[in-house]
């Protein structure tokens, strides 16, 4: 059974306009009258006359789209409600994928003990935060970033241990504190913020620190 055309005429019908349902099912006017001439093809019957550039809904076309329409329209009704139960019941996450490795998975086990009916769906990508426009519930994100439309708890401290290739620090070392890479380039990733950043000395540990991260010099 052709359900992809059979959608498809149950939208043009309902709009009786191919360029209407090709906005709502957010594809081309060609595409729709493809799937429908598929239908036809199928059904052996004519659905819409054809004139030009013009498209009429036959006498057969128009019934059976009422009552195939019925039909669709009871499948999206019972997929809403079962998306509407399952996304009360899940946890929407962002979390980075070190974080959710050696952090969250060895700990998860005692919430879901904890709380059976939930469930967690982690997002680990790596990407400027902002919850307008996603399904996140809550983000677990590195920094101090003013995060719109949300509120941020502090969990932890972060420990960044800076690094160098061994002979980088025989040329430019010895390092003991940040004050001694004053005459150095200090290339860093700011994964809260998404970017990455390129400068020199006391200046790039200051913003580091700004940024929310407390840095030791280990070379």
């Amino acid at each position: 059974m052709p359900l992809n055309p059979m959608r498809a005429f149950a939208v043009a019908s309902r709009h009786r306009t191919f360029t209407a349902a090709a906005q709502e099912l957010g594809v081309t006017q060609v595409a729709i009258s493809r799937q429908i001439a598929l239908l036809e093809d199928y059904l052996g019957v004519p659905l819409f006359d054809r004139d030009g550039r013009s498209a009429k809904l036959t006498d057969i076309g128009r019934a059976y789209g009422q009552e195939i329409a019925m039909h669709f329209e009871g499948l999206e009704t019972a997929t809403a409600r079962l998306l509407n139960i399952e996304t009360a019941n899940t946890i929407q996450l962002r979390i980075y994928p070190s974080v959710a490795h050696y952090w969250l998975l060895p700990r998860l086990s005692r919430f879901t003990d904890q709380y059976p009916g939930l469930r967690v769906r982690m997002d680990t990508q790596v990407a400027p935060l902002d919850f307008r426009g996603t399904q996140l519930d809550v983000a677990i994100q590195l920094g101090t970033s003013p995060w719109r439309d949300a509120r941020a708890r502090k969990l932890f401290d972060e420990r960044v241990d800076v690094v160098c290739a061994p002979d980088y620090a025989t040329r430019m070392g010895p390092f003991v504190d940040p004050q001694a890479v004053a005459g150095v380039i200090c290339c860093i990733r700011i994964i809260g913020g998404g970017h990455g950043t390129i400068g020199r000395g006391p200046a790039m540990w200051r913003l580091i620190r700004h940024r929310g991260s407390n840095l030791t010099a280990r070379f």
